[in-house]
């Protein structure tokens, strides 16, 4: 994929991502600025043998 600035790379496979606004939880519309979440079940729920790390996460 070509490089672009603003913008962080593709998605990798079985993940999904959304952009909201961080205040509301609400999708922002293309070319707005928001808060991009992650659903991946690559994702970690926190850190191996860190649980004060986890906790300020």
């Amino acid at each position: 994929a070509p490089r672009v600035p603003g913008t962080c790379g593709t998605v990798v496979p079985g993940a999904e991502l959304r952009l909201v606004d961080p205040r509301t939880g609400r999708r922002v519309a293309p070319g707005e600025e928001g808060e991009v979440l992650v659903k991946s079940p690559g994702l970690l729920l926190g850190y191996h043998g860190r649980p004060e790390e986890t906790a300020a996460g």
